[in-house]
């Protein structure tokens, strides 16, 4: 296993798809930026579904 990711915050975090902000598009709202784009590369289905509903969008 690779080393762990660490997160530093500063004044543009808020721009991080990681950031812990809801978004709402295509009519779906989305935990962060991270889960609507990785939600935006797979078709409609159950692995969708998972990546939309993930605990985290390192987990997305």
């Amino acid at each position: 296993m690779g080393a762990p990711i660490n997160i530093i915050e500063s004044r543009f975090n808020y721009l991080s798809p990681f950031s812990a902000h809801r978004i709402n598009i295509w009519g779906e709202t989305f935990p962060t930026v991270e889960h609507a784009y990785q939600a935006a590369r797979l078709e409609n289905g159950p692995e969708r579904e998972e990546v939309v509903h993930a605990s985290s969008p390192l987990e997305a």
